[in-house]
């Protein structure tokens, strides 16, 4: 939706199931929809294998992705944008970093993003003015005898930009 333009009112839905080795199973969904000056979209993933068979254990992953966007246009030249995205990835990190027999670790990463965006465009003149949010929790335990390691981290990010068209060519 950060890319619409102003249009017909539109209503688009994709859905796609998948399996795959190791007993894959894969779902992916998502929702566009366009109505007067307000575009708004939607999507889900899905990841999820058992794996393959590893020293002692089998690895796994499990992987969900939701994503929201709207986008208003004020009017012809101005618009106001807003994106939202929750990643949680839970998979077996067995050997990633060691070859130690010890090592049978899993690894939890979760991620929130969060942008905003005004442009406003006035003649050969574009003003545009973003902020961005992103966190990432990480949870690492390289054994159930051992203590996590987790990390919190976090970026804030605004930034605001003038453009001017020397040439429509």
């Amino acid at each position: 939706s950060f890319r619409a333009r102003i249009n017909n009112d539109s209503l688009q839905a994709v859905a796609e199931l998948g399996r795959g080795e190791h007993w894959l199973y894969r779902f992916r969904s998502g929702l566009n929809f366009l109505k007067g000056r307000t575009v708004f979209s939607g999507g889900f993933q899905q990841n999820k294998t058992d794996g393959q068979l590893l020293r002692g254990s089998r690895s796994f992953l499990d992987m969900n992705t939701v994503s929201f966007s709207a986008k208003r246009f004020l009017n012809e030249n101005t618009s106001l944008a807003y994106r939202f995205a929750w990643d949680n990835r839970f998979f077996k990190a067995q050997n990633f970093y060691t070859q130690f027999l010890s090592d049978t670790a899993t690894e939890r990463v979760i991620s929130r993003w969060q942008q905003a965006s005004f442009v406003h465009l006035h003649g050969r003149h574009q003003i545009q003015l973003d902020a961005a949010l992103k966190e990432v929790s990480d949870r690492f335990q390289f054994n159930r005898k051992s203590a996590a390691n987790e990390n919190q981290r976090g970026m804030a990010q605004i930034q605001l930009s003038h453009q001017f068209i020397i040439s429509e060519k």
